[in-house]
C-alpha cells in the first residue's frame, strides 16, 4: 500500500469519474465501468449508497449499495444489494474492502435498511456477516442461478424486522437485472 492512511468517503455525483477509474484499473475494460455507471444512474436503484476509498488523492476502491425490493414486502421496507465492490489490486491485501463494506452497512443501518444482499465468494463475504444461500431462507435471487452458484447469493439482516420477514423474491433495478451482472 502506498499511502499512510486510507480515507473512506461517501461518494457524490461528481465522484463518478473516480469510481470508473477504479473499474478500468481493476477490470481493464470499459464494459464493467459502463455497467457500474448504469447502476449509479438508474432511478430504480436509488438511493444508491456509494463509498470510495482514497489513498491521498487517488481512488483505490469503492462499494456500491443499490436499492432493491422484496416481492410481497411493503414499500417502506428497505433492502439493498452490495454490488459491485472493487479495489485496485495493490490494495487487495489491505483493509480497504473491509472499511468500504463496514461504512456502507453502517450507513444502511442509519437509513433504516433491513436487509442487504450480495452475490460473490461465500468464504470472503462471511467475514462481513453475510450468510450464504439466501434462497434457503426464502429470498429468491433476481436471476436464475445454477446449482453451483446458489451459495453465492447471500444475505445479512440489519434489523430484527428483517429477520422476521424472511420470504419473497428480491427485485433489483433494470441495470442489475442482466445475466452478465450475475456472472451467468
Amino acid at each position: 500500500m502506498k499511502g499512510k492512511e486510507i480515507k473512506i468517503l461517501q461518494a457524490k455525483d461528481a465522484d463518478l469519474k473516480h469510481i470508473l477509474f477504479v473499474d478500468k484499473t481493476v477490470f481493464g475494460s470499459n464494459e464493467k465501468a459502463d455497467l457500474t455507471a448504469r447502476i449509479i444512474k438508474d432511478n430504480a436503484a436509488q438511493p444508491v449508497v456509494t463509498f470510495l476509498a482514497f489513498d491521498d488523492q487517488t481512488a483505490v476502491g469503492y462499494a456500491i449499495f443499490a436499492n432493491a425490493e422484496v416481492d410481497g414486502w411493503h414499500q417502506s421496507d428497505h433492502v439493498s444489494i452490495l454490488a459491485p465492490l472493487a479495489v485496485i489490486p495493490e490494495y487487495k491485501d489491505s483493509q480497504v474492502n473491509k472499511l468500504l463494506i463496514e461504512e456502507g452497512i453502517k450507513k444502511l443501518k442509519q437509513m433504516g435498511t433491513e436487509m442487504v444482499f450480495t452475490f460473490g465468494n461465500p468464504e470472503y463475504y462471511k467475514k462481513f456477516g453475510f450468510v450464504p444461500e439466501a434462497e434457503s431462507f426464502g429470498f429468491a435471487p433476481p436471476a436464475t442461478l445454477t446449482n453451483e452458484s446458489r451459495e453465492k447469493w447471500m444475505v445479512q439482516a440489519l434489523t430484527l424486522k428483517g429477520l422476521s420477514k424472511n420470504v419473497g423474491s428480491v427485485v433489483c433495478s433494470e441495470s442489475m437485472n442482466k445475466p452478465e451482472f450475475w456472472g451467468l
